[in-house]
């Protein structure tokens, strides 16, 4: 079970921002300053101080969990965290364990073993030995994701919280399936969504990735609409890392908005991440359709070279809806 948020984002290979004026202002003693602060900051970023970080975009992924009803994280919850601000206000009603021990009795007052050539501010201290067990840690939840698919390239299970689709989705892992079953009345995994396609789906183009048309149904995948299943096998990340390109051609030009009536059709083009999970060598995208009947689908990928692959097809019994 992965424990940490921190764990998406590796800092490896990463280089601390380090401010680098282009241009010098023209005044007496600044290039001798603007030195000095330089070399002040590749001293002090290393160790956690002076650093610049995009707290917006922090804030941003977190705060939709604020829409979440009270009382769907189970009682006996308990999650361990790095960053020990934003997750918490956001999701007050999970007990969190400050990894680093900020807000730790018994993690502050562990010694450090960290030389002091490589002290991080505030992230020197760690729990003793047993102690997560002890404390009952049994839970990781991830930023707010905009799909199941997303969801599910983040943590093994997603739960929606929000309705409608795709609605806003909790990704999460916890000690077992077994403690999940018994909390969560409705939640997805990537076996739920590998067997989507297969369940719902009908075949729609065999190319690159297998394109699949699924109906409405109740499934959460889908959230009672129609859509398209993209599904590759193996898959790696070049594969999905270009754009996809989605077309609709309605049946009725006026089922359009105003300003893609001239076009004639939809352009939904989207990224693999916002509808897709990659895990396991196996990609998976759910993309909802409209609602309008559509005479004709064009969909594929685009790269810097070119058409890497295109399929164009009618839609089955397509009436809409």
């Amino acid at each position: 079970m992965s424990l940490f948020w921190d764990d998406l984002f590796p800092m490896e290979g990463r280089e601390p921002f380090l401010w680098r004026p282009g241009r010098v202002p023209p005044a007496p003693g600044m290039p001798a300053l603007v030195d000095l602060s330089v070399k002040l900051r590749e001293t002090t970023m290393p160790r956690g101080s002076g650093i610049r970080i995009g707290l917006g975009s922090l804030r941003l992924a977190w705060e939709a969990y604020e829409e979440m009803e009270r009382g769907l994280i189970p009682d006996d919850a308990v999650a361990v965290v790095q960053s020990a601000g934003t997750g918490p206000y956001y999701l007050p009603d999970l007990r969190f364990v400050d990894y680093h021990g900020l807000s730790d009795w018994v993690i502050a007052r562990n010694p450090s073993v960290v030389p002091n050539s490589e002290r991080l501010l505030a992230h020197e201290r760690f729990p003793p030995p047993g102690y997560l067990e002890e404390r009952g840690v049994n839970f990781s939840v991830f930023p707010v994701a905009p799909s199941a698919g997303a969801s599910l390239s983040t943590a093994p299970y997603a739960l929606q919280f929000s309705p409608g689709f795709p609605g806003l989705w909790m990704p999460f892992d916890a000690s077992s399936l077994e403690w999940v079953e018994a909390r969560f009345e409705s939640f997805v995994t990537a076996e739920d969504l590998q067997a989507f396609a297969s369940d719902y789906g009908r075949l729609m183009a065999d190319s690159e990735f297998d394109v699949y048309a699924a109906p409405a149904s109740d499934s959460p995948i889908s959230g009672g609409r129609r859509t398209l299943v993209y599904v590759r096998e193996p898959c790696a990340e070049q594969d999905v890392s270009a754009r996809f390109f989605l077309h609709m051609n309605p049946v009725d030009r006026n089922d359009l908005s105003e300003e893609r009536r001239e076009f004639g059709f939809d352009n939904l083009n989207f990224a693999f991440a916002h509808w897709g999970s990659r895990r396991d060598g196996r990609c998976i995208a759910v993309h909802p359709l409209p609602d309008y009947p559509i005479a004709s689908v064009a969909t594929g990928q685009f790269t810097e070279r070119g058409e890497a692959w295109i399929a164009n097809f009618a839609l089955p019994d397509d009436g809409g809806e």
